[in-house]
């Protein structure tokens, strides 16, 4: 749980409350605010996702300097005013050393920080933050491919989320799929007759495939590195997982890591 306190702090002529808030969370980014200090967006287990800023981050001396970096899990204290939340102060309880070490981490990691920060709902769940975790400490570990990891963290922050399309019936008939047809302005998946004419604007998903995602979605990250796919299948996966996520999350549709992505497909 937060735990939080007041002070009073002085502007002008009046005086306002100062909310304190203790909270452990994964910083999600980072930029620079004036000549010394830092903008950090974290997700936090009980504050959500949050914009604060750590004065003075950049300064060697500073007891921030170091440990404000993505990836980072903290446990941190801020003040909450009328104007501007700050850092108080901060601690790192878990660092993702091989991350930074390899491209491909960083590639994938920082697209699932950049889904996690651009689809903010107004009452966080805990589970995305787990989820969030889970794909990062499984990069690290490589206890699969960055890519792999990636596929499976889309399809169960959709499921976390009950975005998550029926796999066996078409939506609209209720068959079972042996050819699902991805309708982007629906979310929903259709076998070719009731695709119709829409089909040509939607995205094919082979039966090949669709056992591919049904195995990710119904298995934990430890067992995803048996998964055998060639390289076309691999990128038609990627594809058609992120039109899909850009279906129900417009903001995902320009993530700035999928060119990063494209790159080394």
């Amino acid at each position: 749980m937060v735990s939080s306190g007041f002070y009073l702090i002085y502007k002008g002529d009046n005086f306002f409350d100062m909310k304190l808030l203790k909270d452990r969370g994964i910083i999600l980014k980072t930029e620079k605010s004036g000549e010394t200090s830092l903008k950090v967006r974290l997700f936090a287990r009980d504050s959500g996702r949050i914009l604060v800023t750590a004065k003075g981050a950049r300064k060697p001396e500073s007891p921030f300097f170091g440990l404000l970096t993505p990836f980072s899990v903290v446990d941190f204290e801020i003040a909450y005013s009328p104007y501007n939340p700050f850092l108080r102060s901060v601690s790192r309880m878990e660092y993702f050393p091989k991350i930074n070490q390899d491209t491909e981490k960083i590639v994938y990691a920082s697209m699932l920080l950049e889904i996690v920060d651009k689809t903010g709902m107004p009452h966080e769940d805990i589970e995305t933050l787990r989820l969030l975790y889970k794909g990062l400490r499984g990069i690290n570990t490589s206890i699969s491919s960055p890519e792999k990891i990636h596929w499976w963290f889309i399809i169960h922050f959709l499921k976390n989320h009950g975005v998550w399309p029926n796999f066996e019936t078409c939506t609209e008939c209720q068959k079972p799929l042996t050819i699902a047809i991805l309708l982007p302005d629906s979310g929903g998946l259709f076998c070719q007759d009731c695709a119709g004419n829409s089909q040509s604007h939607g995205l094919i998903l082979s039966s090949e495939l669709r056992r591919i995602i049904v195995f990710l979605e119904n298995n934990p990250l430890e067992k995803i590195s048996a998964i055998k796919i060639n390289k076309q299948g691999a990128v038609t996966l990627t594809c058609w997982l992120w039109k899909l996520l850009s279906t129900h999350y417009e903001s995902t549709t320009f993530l700035n890591t999928k060119k990063a992505v494209e790159r080394l497909l």
